[in-house]
């Protein structure tokens, strides 16, 4: 596999142009459109002044231009600082100027909070970009950069040691902190993850989690990294979540346990097949056993090859199993993964 992550959207666009990308409530993309506008965002973001190393925030909801945006930083040597569309504007303000970000790119439902901190973004200049809104004399168009932008990636190959992502932590004890992961980790981690899960070009993910967190973004770029077709959707609610799984024949999705939660207790979930999933994943907080339990039900019906993913638990543990197993079960090992056992 590439070493960069815009490497290998390159890849794919050369050799299978016509293979769907992303499917979004804009439409569907071809590697070899989501391509042309990854490099004419690029270029774009070059001539408003932003240069390798750089950060950029994003105040997004998810989409098809969230991807783009991931994809266009890692062509361009660039590093995105996600924001949590649920921050106040305080926590907005420190993020952003705790990261240094010199452009903030924002949906337009987010117009009024950014509006009110101008003043106070001195990093960001007049670097604000409205993804779904009109242009102004201190806003520029996202869709007007991508049409100016040019359509050759950089001559120079993103640096593998410079920061790609730069996430930030919910704040619940005080301000947000900030967590840089290098590009070349994270396209190790891409790699590792496609071998774990056996992700490939045929695979279909959809993504309802919030791309601002790090797990939901990293598992949309696997999938583009693979070359498979990534669905998205601002819209978690249960009915919406099953129709597009139904609809699009998602093959796998990761979701937090609130989620999967939610998903597994409503009455929606029988009205729909559900039968393409092969990989189901949850992580970022303990997925309670009742939840476990229920997915297992749920989806019984072809195990192995359905996978539950757990990480992260009260203990610090990072755990897979898969298929019904007993309370507890921290079943096989993974290359690459310390898992541990401990009684309560």
């Amino acid at each position: 596999m590439p070493s960069r992550i815009g490497d290998a959207l390159h890849w794919y666009a050369t050799y299978t142009p016509n293979r769907i990308a992303i499917v979004s409530s804009a439409g569907t993309q071809s590697y070899a459109q989501l391509w042309s506008r990854v490099c004419r965002l690029s270029s774009a973001l070059a001539e408003l002044g932003l240069a390798p190393g750089d950060r950029i925030a994003l105040l997004m909801q998810n989409s098809s231009s969230y991807l783009e945006v991931y994809q266009a930083a890692a062509l361009m040597g660039a590093a995105v600082v996600p924001l949590n569309f649920r921050f106040t504007a305080s926590e907005i303000e420190y993020v952003v100027n705790h990261s240094g970000a010199r452009a903030l790119l924002f949906d337009d439902s987010f117009v009024e909070t950014v509006q009110s901190l101008r003043t106070r973004l001195p990093s960001v200049a007049g670097r604000y970009v409205v993804i779904d809104g009109s242009a102004d004399h201190t806003t520029h168009s996202y869709e007007a950069l991508i049409a100016s932008g040019r359509e050759a990636p950089p001559s120079t190959p993103a640096d593998l040691s410079a920061c790609y992502f730069q996430g930030y932590t919910s704040g619940t004890t005080g301000f947000p902190n900030g967590c840089v992961n290098p590009h070349r980790e994270f396209a190790d981690c891409l790699r590792r993850i496609a071998t774990i899960y056996g992700i490939t070009e045929n695979d279909r993910e959809l993504v309802a989690a919030p791309l601002f967190h790090e797990a939901p973004a990293l598992f949309a770029l696997l999938q583009i990294f693979r070359g498979g077709t990534v669905i998205v959707t601002s819209d978690s609610s249960p009915a919406n979540v099953f129709e597009m799984i139904d609809q699009a024949r998602a093959t796998w999705t990761f979701m937090v346990p609130t989620m999967w939660a939610s998903m597994v207790a409503s009455e929606e979930i029988d009205r729909f097949d559900l039968g393409s999933l092969r990989v189901l994943l949850s992580g970022g907080s303990p997925l309670l056993t009742h939840t476990k339990d229920a997915i297992l039900r749920r989806f019984s019906k072809g195990w192995p090859q359905r996978i539950l993913w757990r990480h992260r638990s009260r203990l610090g543990d990072e755990s897979l199993s898969r298929g019904p197993t007993a309370q507890g079960s921290l079943c096989r090992p993974t290359s690459g993964w310390n898992v541990r056992r401990a009684e309560r």
